[in-house]
Protein backbone atom coordinates (compact mmCIF):
# COMPACT_ATOMS: atom_id res chain seq x y z
CA UNK A 1 0.00 0.00 0.00
CA UNK A 2 2.81 2.54 0.57
CA UNK A 3 4.09 2.13 -2.96
CA UNK A 4 0.94 2.33 -4.27
CA UNK A 5 0.45 6.21 -2.56
CA UNK A 6 4.54 6.65 -3.01
CA UNK A 7 4.61 7.21 1.39
CA UNK A 8 8.04 7.45 0.98
CA UNK A 9 10.93 5.79 3.26
CA UNK A 10 9.98 4.22 6.62
CA UNK A 11 12.01 3.34 9.12
CA UNK A 12 11.99 2.74 13.46
CA UNK A 13 13.86 5.20 15.24
CA UNK A 14 15.17 2.96 18.15
CA UNK A 15 15.61 6.03 20.31
CA UNK A 16 11.94 6.94 20.41
CA UNK A 17 10.41 3.48 19.16
CA UNK A 18 8.54 4.79 17.02
CA UNK A 19 7.25 4.62 13.30
CA UNK A 20 8.30 7.52 11.44
CA UNK A 21 8.12 8.38 7.95
CA UNK A 22 9.21 11.54 5.57
CA UNK A 23 7.22 13.72 4.36
CA UNK A 24 5.63 12.38 0.88
CA UNK A 25 4.19 15.22 -0.87
CA UNK A 26 5.56 16.32 -3.95
CA UNK A 27 7.14 19.96 -3.60
CA UNK A 28 5.07 21.30 -6.23
CA UNK A 29 1.57 20.26 -4.90
CA UNK A 30 2.86 21.55 -1.41
CA UNK A 31 3.23 24.88 -3.60
CA UNK A 32 -0.04 24.70 -5.12
CA UNK A 33 -1.69 23.53 -2.00
CA UNK A 34 -0.17 26.37 0.04
CA UNK A 35 -1.38 28.62 -2.56
CA UNK A 36 -4.99 27.27 -2.58
CA UNK A 37 -5.22 27.91 1.38
CA UNK A 38 -3.71 31.27 1.39
CA UNK A 39 -6.84 31.91 -1.43
CA UNK A 40 -9.52 30.88 1.17
CA UNK A 41 -9.19 33.82 2.83
CA UNK A 42 -9.63 35.62 -0.51
CA UNK A 43 -12.51 33.89 -1.52
CA UNK A 44 -14.99 37.25 -1.67
CA UNK A 45 -12.52 38.26 -4.89
CA UNK A 46 -13.25 37.15 -8.67
CA UNK A 47 -10.76 37.26 -11.38
CA UNK A 48 -14.07 36.42 -13.74
CA UNK A 49 -17.70 36.40 -13.34
CA UNK A 50 -17.55 32.42 -13.11
CA UNK A 51 -14.38 32.02 -10.84
CA UNK A 52 -13.02 33.16 -7.77
CA UNK A 53 -9.51 33.15 -7.06
CA UNK A 54 -9.70 29.61 -4.49
CA UNK A 55 -11.68 27.98 -7.00
CA UNK A 56 -9.34 28.29 -9.75
CA UNK A 57 -6.60 27.30 -7.12
CA UNK A 58 -8.63 24.67 -6.20
CA UNK A 59 -9.02 22.91 -9.67
CA UNK A 60 -5.43 23.14 -10.10
CA UNK A 61 -4.63 21.30 -6.82
CA UNK A 62 -7.00 18.53 -7.89
CA UNK A 63 -5.28 17.83 -11.07
CA UNK A 64 -2.08 17.47 -9.56
CA UNK A 65 -3.35 15.81 -6.85
CA UNK A 66 -5.45 13.42 -9.60
CA UNK A 67 -2.51 13.74 -11.77
CA UNK A 68 0.55 13.22 -9.37
CA UNK A 69 -0.21 12.08 -6.14
CA UNK A 70 -2.94 9.31 -6.32
CA UNK A 71 -4.46 10.61 -3.47
CA UNK A 72 -7.84 10.12 -3.42
CA UNK A 73 -7.88 6.51 -3.62
CA UNK A 74 -6.83 6.93 0.52
CA UNK A 75 -9.77 6.22 1.88
CA UNK A 76 -11.52 9.73 3.52
CA UNK A 77 -12.01 9.94 7.42
CA UNK A 78 -15.19 8.94 9.13
CA UNK A 79 -16.55 12.24 9.18
CA UNK A 80 -16.33 12.48 5.26
CA UNK A 81 -19.17 9.68 4.99
CA UNK A 82 -21.93 11.77 7.51
CA UNK A 83 -21.29 14.55 4.87
CA UNK A 84 -21.60 12.71 2.12
CA UNK A 85 -24.74 11.79 3.21
CA UNK A 86 -26.16 15.19 4.03
CA UNK A 87 -24.74 16.07 0.42
CA UNK A 88 -26.64 12.61 -1.30
CA UNK A 89 -29.78 14.11 1.07
CA UNK A 90 -29.72 18.07 -0.60
CA UNK A 91 -29.11 16.02 -4.15
CA UNK A 92 -32.45 14.27 -3.44
CA UNK A 93 -34.12 17.14 -2.01
CA UNK A 94 -35.04 18.40 -5.54
CA UNK A 95 -37.78 15.63 -5.57
CA UNK A 96 -39.94 18.41 -3.27
CA UNK A 97 -37.90 21.13 -4.27
CA UNK A 98 -39.83 24.52 -4.93
CA UNK A 99 -39.43 25.29 -8.95
CA UNK A 100 -38.49 28.91 -8.16
CA UNK A 101 -35.23 27.57 -6.19
CA UNK A 102 -34.24 24.82 -8.91
CA UNK A 103 -30.79 27.28 -10.21
CA UNK A 104 -29.95 27.71 -6.13
CA UNK A 105 -30.12 23.98 -5.77
CA UNK A 106 -27.78 23.71 -8.60
CA UNK A 107 -25.82 26.26 -7.30
CA UNK A 108 -25.61 24.67 -3.91
CA UNK A 109 -24.94 21.24 -5.39
CA UNK A 110 -21.80 22.56 -6.99
CA UNK A 111 -20.55 24.28 -4.12
CA UNK A 112 -21.00 21.47 -1.47
CA UNK A 113 -19.62 18.99 -3.83
CA UNK A 114 -16.56 21.49 -4.32
CA UNK A 115 -16.34 21.67 -0.37
CA UNK A 116 -16.34 17.73 0.03
CA UNK A 117 -13.10 17.20 -2.21
CA UNK A 118 -11.34 20.23 -0.54
CA UNK A 119 -12.23 18.75 2.93
CA UNK A 120 -11.18 14.97 1.22
CA UNK A 121 -7.88 16.36 -0.15
CA UNK A 122 -6.57 18.14 3.01
CA UNK A 123 -7.57 16.13 5.38
CA UNK A 124 -4.93 13.97 3.83
CA UNK A 125 -2.23 16.73 3.42
CA UNK A 126 -2.46 17.91 6.60
CA UNK A 127 -1.75 14.54 8.82
CA UNK A 128 2.09 16.21 8.56
CA UNK A 129 2.55 17.84 11.00
CA UNK A 130 5.06 20.58 8.78
CA UNK A 131 2.55 20.56 5.60
CA UNK A 132 -0.36 21.61 8.75
CA UNK A 133 2.14 24.27 9.72
CA UNK A 134 2.88 25.96 6.28
CA UNK A 135 -1.07 25.91 5.36
CA UNK A 136 -1.94 27.60 8.82
CA UNK A 137 1.39 30.20 8.05
CA UNK A 138 0.12 30.81 4.77
CA UNK A 139 -3.63 31.01 5.37
CA UNK A 140 -2.72 33.98 8.50
CA UNK A 141 -0.39 35.83 6.67
CA UNK A 142 -2.42 36.44 3.52
CA UNK A 143 -5.56 37.15 5.37
CA UNK A 144 -3.16 39.93 7.56
CA UNK A 145 -1.47 41.39 4.57
CA UNK A 146 -5.45 41.34 2.90
CA UNK A 147 -6.41 43.41 6.16
CA UNK A 148 -3.40 45.88 5.59
CA UNK A 149 -4.53 46.62 2.08
CA UNK A 150 -7.95 47.46 3.05
CA UNK A 151 -6.81 49.67 5.88
CA UNK A 152 -4.37 51.18 3.27
CA UNK A 153 -7.56 52.19 1.03
CA UNK A 154 -6.15 50.40 -1.85
CA UNK A 155 -8.88 50.46 -4.36
CA UNK A 156 -11.21 47.50 -4.54
CA UNK A 157 -9.91 45.81 -1.48
CA UNK A 158 -12.90 47.03 0.26
CA UNK A 159 -15.97 47.28 -1.91
CA UNK A 160 -18.65 50.09 -1.92
CA UNK A 161 -21.11 47.39 -1.48
CA UNK A 162 -19.80 46.48 2.04
CA UNK A 163 -19.91 49.94 3.46
CA UNK A 164 -23.04 50.47 2.72
CA UNK A 165 -24.29 46.78 4.18
CA UNK A 166 -21.82 47.26 7.25
CA UNK A 167 -20.67 50.90 7.52
CA UNK A 168 -17.61 51.26 9.80
CA UNK A 169 -17.45 47.19 10.30
CA UNK A 170 -16.74 46.35 6.08
CA UNK A 171 -13.63 45.03 6.21
CA UNK A 172 -11.94 43.22 3.28
CA UNK A 173 -13.88 42.54 0.01
CA UNK A 174 -17.72 41.92 0.71
CA UNK A 175 -17.18 39.05 3.67
CA UNK A 176 -19.78 39.26 6.60
CA UNK A 177 -18.13 40.99 9.44
CA UNK A 178 -18.58 38.04 11.50
CA UNK A 179 -17.21 35.61 9.17
CA UNK A 180 -14.27 38.08 9.10
CA UNK A 181 -13.67 37.75 13.08
CA UNK A 182 -14.04 33.31 12.65
CA UNK A 183 -11.65 34.45 9.88
CA UNK A 184 -9.16 36.42 11.88
CA UNK A 185 -10.18 33.78 14.67
CA UNK A 186 -7.24 31.53 13.10
CA UNK A 187 -4.33 33.27 13.14
CA UNK A 188 -5.18 34.84 16.31
CA UNK A 189 -5.03 31.27 17.76
CA UNK A 190 -2.09 29.91 15.45
CA UNK A 191 -0.13 32.57 16.84
CA UNK A 192 -1.02 32.34 20.43
CA UNK A 193 0.28 28.57 19.82
CA UNK A 194 3.43 29.63 18.45
CA UNK A 195 4.25 31.80 20.81
CA UNK A 196 3.56 29.27 23.92
CA UNK A 197 5.38 26.56 21.94
CA UNK A 198 8.33 28.88 21.95
CA UNK A 199 7.98 29.60 25.40
CA UNK A 200 8.08 25.83 25.96
CA UNK A 201 10.98 25.04 24.22
CA UNK A 202 13.40 28.31 24.79
CA UNK A 203 11.64 29.17 27.95
CA UNK A 204 11.59 33.02 26.74
CA UNK A 205 8.85 34.93 24.63
CA UNK A 206 9.37 36.44 21.36
CA UNK A 207 8.05 39.68 21.48
CA UNK A 208 7.33 40.24 17.78
CA UNK A 209 4.12 37.65 18.34
CA UNK A 210 2.53 40.46 20.37
CA UNK A 211 2.95 42.72 17.40
CA UNK A 212 0.67 40.43 15.34
CA UNK A 213 -1.29 39.36 18.08
CA UNK A 214 -2.19 43.30 18.83
CA UNK A 215 -2.68 43.53 15.36
CA UNK A 216 -5.22 41.13 15.27
CA UNK A 217 -7.06 42.40 17.99
CA UNK A 218 -7.14 45.83 16.42
CA UNK A 219 -8.87 43.65 13.44
CA UNK A 220 -11.29 41.38 15.26
CA UNK A 221 -12.18 44.90 17.17
CA UNK A 222 -12.82 46.56 13.83
CA UNK A 223 -15.41 43.58 12.76
CA UNK A 224 -17.80 44.39 15.38
CA UNK A 225 -18.41 41.10 15.96
CA UNK A 226 -19.63 40.28 19.53
CA UNK A 227 -20.68 36.07 18.57
CA UNK A 228 -16.62 36.29 17.10
CA UNK A 229 -15.01 37.24 19.69
CA UNK A 230 -16.39 34.85 21.93
CA UNK A 231 -15.68 32.16 19.51
CA UNK A 232 -11.99 33.18 20.05
CA UNK A 233 -11.92 33.47 22.98
CA UNK A 234 -13.27 29.92 23.37
CA UNK A 235 -10.64 28.63 20.98
CA UNK A 236 -7.80 30.02 23.31
CA UNK A 237 -9.42 28.38 26.79
CA UNK A 238 -9.74 25.00 24.49
CA UNK A 239 -5.65 26.18 23.41
CA UNK A 240 -4.67 26.33 26.95
CA UNK A 241 -6.39 23.50 28.72
CA UNK A 242 -5.54 20.63 26.11
CA UNK A 243 -2.10 21.11 26.07
CA UNK A 244 1.07 21.40 28.97
CA UNK A 245 2.79 24.66 27.75
CA UNK A 246 5.02 24.29 31.29
CA UNK A 247 2.90 26.79 32.19
CA UNK A 248 1.67 27.04 35.63
CA UNK A 249 -2.73 26.47 36.08
CA UNK A 250 -2.34 30.46 37.51
CA UNK A 251 -0.44 31.63 34.50
CA UNK A 252 -3.03 29.93 32.03
CA UNK A 253 -5.74 31.55 33.98
CA UNK A 254 -4.03 35.03 33.83
CA UNK A 255 -3.34 34.61 30.17
CA UNK A 256 -7.49 34.27 29.61
CA UNK A 257 -8.11 37.44 31.74
CA UNK A 258 -5.75 39.10 30.07
CA UNK A 259 -7.26 37.92 26.44
CA UNK A 260 -11.08 39.29 27.85
CA UNK A 261 -9.40 42.48 29.62
CA UNK A 262 -7.61 43.60 26.37
CA UNK A 263 -10.75 42.59 24.40
CA UNK A 264 -13.29 44.48 26.91
CA UNK A 265 -10.75 47.28 26.57
CA UNK A 266 -10.10 47.58 22.87
CA UNK A 267 -14.11 46.92 22.66
CA UNK A 268 -15.19 49.70 24.86
CA UNK A 269 -12.39 52.22 23.40
CA UNK A 270 -14.42 51.67 20.14
CA UNK A 271 -17.73 53.29 20.15
CA UNK A 272 -19.48 51.42 17.22
CA UNK A 273 -18.18 48.82 19.37
CA UNK A 274 -18.71 49.82 23.15
CA UNK A 275 -22.76 50.32 21.88
CA UNK A 276 -23.15 46.81 20.38
CA UNK A 277 -21.87 45.48 23.67
CA UNK A 278 -23.99 48.45 25.67
CA UNK A 279 -27.03 47.00 23.87
CA UNK A 280 -26.28 43.32 24.45
CA UNK A 281 -25.75 43.60 27.98
CA UNK A 282 -28.65 46.42 28.86
CA UNK A 283 -31.08 44.99 26.59
CA UNK A 284 -30.30 41.94 25.72
CA UNK A 285 -29.62 43.23 21.69
CA UNK A 286 -27.92 40.33 19.52
CA UNK A 287 -28.38 41.60 16.24
CA UNK A 288 -31.93 40.18 16.42
CA UNK A 289 -30.62 37.15 17.09
CA UNK A 290 -32.59 37.01 20.35
CA UNK A 291 -36.21 36.64 17.64
CA UNK A 292 -34.53 34.64 14.90
CA UNK A 293 -33.52 31.54 17.26
CA UNK A 294 -36.61 31.23 18.58
CA UNK A 295 -38.68 31.63 15.40
CA UNK A 296 -35.75 29.19 13.94
CA UNK A 297 -36.66 27.01 16.22
CA UNK A 298 -40.17 27.09 15.82
CA UNK A 299 -39.74 26.49 12.37
CA UNK A 300 -37.51 23.13 12.65
CA UNK A 301 -40.41 21.80 15.15
CA UNK A 302 -43.35 22.42 12.53
CA UNK A 303 -41.24 20.32 9.49
CA UNK A 304 -38.45 18.43 11.37
CA UNK A 305 -38.06 15.33 9.20
CA UNK A 306 -37.56 16.91 5.59
CA UNK A 307 -37.27 20.73 6.24
CA UNK A 308 -38.30 23.26 3.70
CA UNK A 309 -35.95 23.21 0.95
CA UNK A 310 -33.15 24.46 -0.26
CA UNK A 311 -33.81 28.86 -0.41
CA UNK A 312 -37.03 28.68 0.21
CA UNK A 313 -36.76 28.79 4.39
CA UNK A 314 -35.03 31.61 4.24
CA UNK A 315 -38.23 33.58 2.92
CA UNK A 316 -40.22 31.85 5.49
CA UNK A 317 -37.65 32.74 8.51
CA UNK A 318 -37.79 36.38 6.89
CA UNK A 319 -41.23 37.71 7.69
CA UNK A 320 -41.30 36.03 11.40
CA UNK A 321 -39.07 38.17 12.17
CA UNK A 322 -40.38 41.01 10.05
CA UNK A 323 -38.33 40.98 6.78
CA UNK A 324 -38.66 39.56 3.17
CA UNK A 325 -36.12 36.92 3.83
CA UNK A 326 -33.61 36.11 6.62
CA UNK A 327 -30.56 33.87 7.27
CA UNK A 328 -31.19 31.41 10.86
CA UNK A 329 -27.51 33.20 11.68
CA UNK A 330 -26.30 29.67 13.07
CA UNK A 331 -25.60 27.11 10.60
CA UNK A 332 -26.67 23.73 12.34
CA UNK A 333 -30.39 25.33 12.31
CA UNK A 334 -29.51 25.91 8.40
CA UNK A 335 -29.16 22.12 7.62
CA UNK A 336 -32.18 21.45 9.62
CA UNK A 337 -34.30 24.29 8.04
CA UNK A 338 -33.28 23.05 4.36
CA UNK A 339 -33.04 19.11 4.45
CA UNK A 340 -34.57 18.08 8.40
CA UNK A 341 -33.36 16.21 10.74
CA UNK A 342 -33.24 13.49 8.02
CA UNK A 343 -30.45 15.24 6.07
CA UNK A 344 -29.24 17.69 8.21
CA UNK A 345 -28.26 15.31 11.49
CA UNK A 346 -25.46 13.82 9.34
CA UNK A 347 -23.99 17.17 9.03
CA UNK A 348 -24.08 17.98 12.57
CA UNK A 349 -23.37 14.32 13.89
CA UNK A 350 -20.22 14.93 11.21
CA UNK A 351 -18.91 17.97 12.87
CA UNK A 352 -19.21 16.63 16.27
CA UNK A 353 -17.37 14.01 15.30
CA UNK A 354 -14.37 15.88 13.49
CA UNK A 355 -14.12 17.34 17.19
CA UNK A 356 -14.10 14.34 18.85
CA UNK A 357 -11.03 12.76 16.44
CA UNK A 358 -9.44 16.04 17.32
CA UNK A 359 -9.67 15.76 21.18
CA UNK A 360 -8.93 12.09 21.05
CA UNK A 361 -5.73 13.11 18.83
CA UNK A 362 -4.64 16.61 21.07
CA UNK A 363 -1.42 14.91 22.68
CA UNK A 364 -0.29 13.64 19.39
CA UNK A 365 2.36 14.83 16.84
CA UNK A 366 -0.39 17.42 16.00
CA UNK A 367 -1.15 18.69 19.19
CA UNK A 368 -3.65 20.73 20.37
CA UNK A 369 -4.21 23.13 17.39
CA UNK A 370 -6.59 21.27 15.11
CA UNK A 371 -9.05 21.02 18.83
CA UNK A 372 -8.66 24.66 19.23
CA UNK A 373 -9.40 25.60 15.98
CA UNK A 374 -12.11 23.07 15.67
CA UNK A 375 -13.89 24.58 18.91
CA UNK A 376 -13.48 28.02 17.13
CA UNK A 377 -15.33 26.72 14.02
CA UNK A 378 -18.05 25.17 16.73
CA UNK A 379 -18.77 28.67 18.58
CA UNK A 380 -18.49 30.79 15.35
CA UNK A 381 -20.96 28.77 13.47
CA UNK A 382 -23.11 29.11 16.24
CA UNK A 383 -23.15 32.68 15.57
CA UNK A 384 -23.62 32.94 12.24
CA UNK A 385 -24.13 30.36 9.05
CA UNK A 386 -20.60 29.77 7.72
CA UNK A 387 -21.61 26.21 6.94
CA UNK A 388 -20.82 26.65 3.51
CA UNK A 389 -17.20 28.73 4.27
CA UNK A 390 -14.42 27.18 2.92
CA UNK A 391 -12.76 28.24 6.18
CA UNK A 392 -15.02 26.29 8.47
CA UNK A 393 -14.58 22.92 6.28
CA UNK A 394 -10.39 23.97 6.19
CA UNK A 395 -10.71 23.87 9.62
CA UNK A 396 -13.06 20.78 9.57
CA UNK A 397 -10.27 18.69 7.38
CA UNK A 398 -7.58 19.81 10.29
CA UNK A 399 -9.75 18.21 13.04
CA UNK A 400 -10.51 15.04 11.18
CA UNK A 401 -7.06 14.53 9.91
CA UNK A 402 -5.32 13.41 12.69
CA UNK A 403 -6.53 9.47 13.00
CA UNK A 404 -4.25 8.05 9.98
CA UNK A 405 -0.51 8.65 9.60
CA UNK A 406 2.12 8.97 12.22
CA UNK A 407 5.21 10.78 12.15
CA UNK A 408 7.85 12.52 14.63
CA UNK A 409 7.92 15.68 15.99
CA UNK A 410 9.40 18.50 14.19
CA UNK A 411 11.73 20.53 16.11
CA UNK A 412 10.04 24.44 16.59
CA UNK A 413 12.08 26.17 13.87
CA UNK A 414 13.01 30.29 14.80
Amino acid sequence: MDEVFNLGKTRVNSQTDSLTEEVPISIDLRIVFYLFVASLSAEMFKLFDFASIPKLLGFTLLIIVTVRGKLLLRMPTAPFYFFLWYYSFILLSVRWLNPFFFSYWKMKIFQIGQLLILMWITSYLVNYKKILIGALQSYSYCLIVLTILSHLGISGFVSEQAEEMYGERATVGIVDPNRMCFMLGIPFIYFMHQMLTYYKEKNKIRYRFFIVLGYLIFEIIRTGSRGGQIAILSGIIALLFTKDYSLKKYSSFFIIVLTIVVFVTASFSNPKMKERWELSIKEGNMASREKIFPESIKMVKRKPLLGYGLGEHLYILGPAVGRIKRSPHNSFLWVLHEVGFLGGSPYIIGFILCGIMAFRKRKGYLENLPFALWVLALMANSDCAAYDSKTTWFILAIASSSERIRTIKLPYRK
